[in-house]
């Protein structure tokens, strides 16, 4: 699979879901990045990232990762990630990210997360 590809949902006025297909690495990774700041700049508060579709992320992926969490924080909302894949889920809890991300299995479990007040 190639870069990544990005898809972008507003679920409400308040939660912007962001899909990401490919490979988010060091020249995609800044697109996530801008992604999320934009539907942030729209006052929404909460950013679902769904990563079923991909296929490869590298370290600057996972510190876009972290700069959306840490732009919801800054808003005082939430951030969700929705990972299927094992390789991802690894990737992820072997830097000890998944003490810092809510990581969910499918769309209906991070829009649950999002929405509780």
């Amino acid at each position: 699979m190639g870069p990544a590809a990005f898809e972008g949902e507003s679920v409400d006025e308040y939660i912007e879901l962001v899909r990401v297909v490919g490979e988010l690495d060091m020249a995609t990774s800044s697109e996530l990045r801008r992604r999320v700041e934009a539907c942030l700049r729209t006052n929404r508060t909460s950013v679902i990232i769904d990563l079923d579709g991909l296929t490869h992320m590298d370290s600057s992926g996972l510190a876009a990762l972290i700069s959306a969490h840490q732009l919801t924080q800054e808003r005082q909302g939430r951030l969700a990630l929705v990972i299927t894949s094992e390789s991802v889920r690894r990737t992820v809890e072997v830097r000890g990210l998944d003490r810092l991300f809510t990581i969910v299995p499918d769309r209906e479990e991070a829009l649950a997360y999002v929405r509780r007040t």
